[in-house]
Order: C-alpha cells, then structure tokens, then sequence
C-alpha cells in the first residue's frame, strides 16, 4: 500500500502463508537453542534489567490481558462460540465461497467447530493453574495463505479493476513485548 500510495508501484501483489502443522508452534522461540542460546530473552542485561526474566509468550500476554480487564473465563467462552456460530453460518451461507480457493480436498475453512458449545468448553482445564485460558480460547493449529491485489487509482482504471475496499490511512504503533497482544489498540486509536 505505501509504495502505491507513494507512487512507486501501480500494481502489488501482497501475500503471505502460513504452515503451523509442519512448522512446531514453538519453533521461533526454540531455534536459537541449538547456537547456544536457552532462549531468545534471556541472557541479556539490558533485557532482564527492563522486563526481568519471566516468560514471554502468547499464552503469558493473554492470561495478564484477561486478568488486567477482567474478562472472565465465562465471558470469553461465550464469545468463542458466538464466533464460532457466525464463521459456521457464514459458511453456510457461501460468504467465503469468492474468497477460498480448494486445494485437494479442502475447501472450506475447517477451524470453525460447528458441536463447540459453552458446555464443552466450560469442561477444558485452563492452561495455568488458576488460570482463565483454556485450548478452547486459543487459535488452532492452521495451515493457510492469501494473497491481494493492491492497486493505484489509475491501475483500477487502466485494467478495469473493481475495488472491494479503498486503503485511506496507515499507521504504525509499537507497544510493550511482554504485553504484545495489546498492541492493536495503540494502532487502532488513530
């Protein structure tokens, strides 16, 4: 979007993937290991002198989130299967069929859980010891990529392109790494 935006492209094609079931989910925190590394934090002075020696992870940012707003166990189960129920009926009704390409036999997004239910959820332990996160709150393990096309005004024009949505602003905001889940609300509040 910025080298459009910015004149230095027409047309960009932008995309990303995805493979967490052949890549560990820990991967990225492990692979310095074997360089000699214990972790990716520790062992250094600047480091541990700013944010100590606890863990850093998603799991740890999520359990001190729900803990400092208070969002209770119950609260964000029935979230999850209200999200849940809407990915399910958006499926259903075809409001992803333009957005999904097959591949094999997979054709549908298949994290949605169509049997989850408070009920099954409120019966999953919680990942720490009194704490409010269970499996059922956290992501799957997924597989997927996308792409999109990006595209200066005169490119829509010049290709007879049908714009789904116009990029009017960008930002960018940093916020604390043991808190990393929290960044998105710096970024969203300009």
């Amino acid at each position: 979007a910025q080298a459009v935006m910015s004149g230095t492209a027409d047309l960009v094609v932008a995309g990303g993937v995805q493979n967490m079931s052949a890549i560990p989910i820990s991967s990225a925190m492990l692979v310095g290991e074997q360089f000699g590394f214990p972790t990716p934090f520790g062992g250094s002075v600047g480091w541990e002198k700013r944010y100590g020696d606890g863990e850093v992870s998603q799991f740890q940012s999520a359990d001190m989130i729900a803990e400092r707003w208070d969002c209770s166990r119950e609260d964000m189960e029935a979230f999850a299967v209200e999200s849940h129920r809407r990915a399910v009926q958006a499926i259903d009704e075809g409001r992803f069929d333009a957005e999904i390409a097959p591949l094999g036999d997979v054709a549908v997004d298949e994290g949605p859980r169509r049997d989850t239910s408070r009920a099954a959820l409120a019966g999953l332990r919680t990942l720490v010891e009194g704490g409010r996160l269970t499996a059922g709150l956290a992501s799957q393990i997924s597989d997927g990529a996308a792409a999109l096309l990006i595209a200066s005004e005169a490119a829509v024009k010049a290709h007879g392109l049908t714009p789904r949505a116009r990029i009017h602003h960008l930002g960018v905001r940093g916020d604390d790494p043991i808190w990393m889940l929290t960044a998105p609300i710096a970024a969203t509040r300009h």
